[in-house]
């Protein structure tokens, strides 16, 4: 049977209170996941070390779908089957109204075949096509920009920046010939 989104809904509300664990050590970190299938989605609770000292963690949440049919599909034989029906649906089915009930003037027929093989976007597809091209010649532009800054950054700045700024640097800390000494005592009005 397959695990579609109705199946995986009617496993998790029969195997209320089902709980696996699992346990993964490494070299530089140990973690045990534990599995908890209550009120009808699966809870999981990922606690564990690694290497360095306080990195102790200890988290909660609710699986996502596609972690959740994982799981499901792994423990596929320790789960109880019973009354799940894969022809069952989630929620109420809906059922579209006739259409001369949206709109009694307007009838399927007098729309004509013009009017549904225009595109819904005010833009052609020429105009789409050249913004993609656009966006992928900026990309390459800053890809271009990034590797160029990695290559001559470094240079430019050691041998140009640094020594221009500590040239700066110097002059301001330097006092001015003209400048009053800071011991003299400044003259009173």
């Amino acid at each position: 049977m397959r695990l579609t989104e109705t199946v995986r809904q009617q496993l998790l509300d029969v195997n209320d209170g089902f709980s696996q664990t699992s346990h993964y050590s490494d070299r530089n970190s140990d973690s045990t996941m534990l599995y908890t299938v209550r009120d009808g989605a699966l809870h999981v609770r990922e606690s564990g070390k690694t290497s360095w000292a306080d990195s102790r963690y200890d988290n909660f949440y609710i699986a996502d779908p596609e972690q959740t049919h994982r799981f499901l599909a792994k423990h596929r034989d320790a789960l109880d089957w019973t009354g799940v029906d894969p022809t069952w649906t989630i929620g109420v089915p809906t059922v579209d109204p006739p259409v001369d009930e949206i709109a009694p003037d307007v009838l399927r027929d007098e729309v004509s075949d013009e009017a549904l093989d225009e595109p819904q976007d005010s833009r052609t597809v020429d105009e789409t096509a050249k913004d993609w091209a656009v966006l992928g010649v900026a990309v390459v532009l800053i890809a271009g920009a990034g590797i160029a800054a990695y290559k001559y950054g470094r240079p430019i700045w050691n041998e140009r920046m640094k020594p221009a700024a500590s040239r700066l640097r110097d002059k301001i800390r330097r006092p001015r010939p003209d400048a009053p000494d800071a011991t003299e005592e400044p003259p009173s009005a």
